[in-house]
Formats: C-alpha cells, structure tokens, sequence
C-alpha cells in the first residue's frame, strides 16, 4: 500500500512540477516505488520457492492415508491431507513467480533509471510487450488454472472443518 501511495504521489509531483527540484523529488518517489515492488516480487518468488519445497518434502513423507479426527461431543470424519487439489499447483505457482519477476525486474531497470537510453528502452514495443505485457497476462491467465484457488465451497468445508477441531 506504501509503494503505491508512494508511486501515485511521485508521479503526480513529477507530472505538475514546475522547478527542476521538484521534478527530481517526484522522480525519486518514483524510483522508490518501483524498488519497494522489485522487493515484494523477490519476497513472493522466495515464499513461492519455500512453499513448494515444503510441499515437495510433504509428498515423500505423506503415505497418502487420511486422518479420523473426533472430539467428545462429535461423530468422527476423515480430514484430507493439505496437499493443492490440482496436480499442476506447484509448477504453476513458480511459474506465476517467475514472470511477476521478470516483469517487475524490466520496468526497474527501464524506469529507474533517467538516461535517454534507458527509456527509450522502455517504450520500445519489441522489449515491452515480451518482457512486461505479456508476463503480467501470463501471470493473469494462469490464476484459473483449476486447483490453484480453492472455490468457495472447498473453503466452507475447510472452515467447518476448522471450527470443529
């Protein structure tokens, strides 16, 4: 939320300003934003590289059997292990990874910096649409991959299951 009030403040001080200083402040904001977002992006590819390892060590050890749960008061029900629903979860989830990190590491080092080169780089089609445009409706289009976000009805279950343990 920082990065984007950040971003949004800069690029308004940026657009109005009418001294160099001013101009320059905007800028930095700008800078500052766009790093923030390169930061978030390499904390997600890290926790995205964790949670599958996590979910790789949990299939070798996992011998597939459920567990019975059951309190005093309840009849006993069968919790399913945690593992995604959809066998193509975790390439898939790296792969989101991925491409939100190319995508963010293109525009850092196409709009943080100021040389003319640089953004002229920026908006040259034939870098844009491959490493920004096409990443982002990659990174879009693969959160439908069935599995991937539970539907609602898998999350009430989860949450009855929840509430009775």
């Amino acid at each position: 939320m920082a990065a984007i009030a950040i971003g949004t403040a800069g690029a308004i001080l940026y657009s109005e300003a009418t001294t160099q200083s001013a101009a320059q402040t905007g800028f930095k904001l700008r800078q500052i934003s766009i790093y923030i977002f390169l930061a978030v992006c390499v904390l997600l590819a890290g926790e995205t590289l964790s949670s599958v390892v996590r979910e790789l060590v949990d299939r070798r050890n996992d011998d597939g059997s459920e567990t019975i749960v059951m309190t005093p008061e309840q009849k006993p029900y069968a919790v399913h292990p945690s593992h995604s629903s959809g066998k193509h979860v975790i390439p898939t989830l790296l792969l989101i990874a991925l491409l939100l990190l190319i995508r963010k590491a293109f525009f850092t080092a196409t709009t943080g910096n100021s040389s003319a080169m640089t953004q002229a780089k920026a908006n040259n089609e034939a870098l844009f649409y491959p490493l920004s445009a096409l990443p982002e409706l990659l990174a879009v289009c693969l959160f439908a991959v069935r599995g991937l976000v539970p539907d609602r009805r898998e999350l009430k279950e989860r949450e009855i299951e929840r509430s009775w343990v």
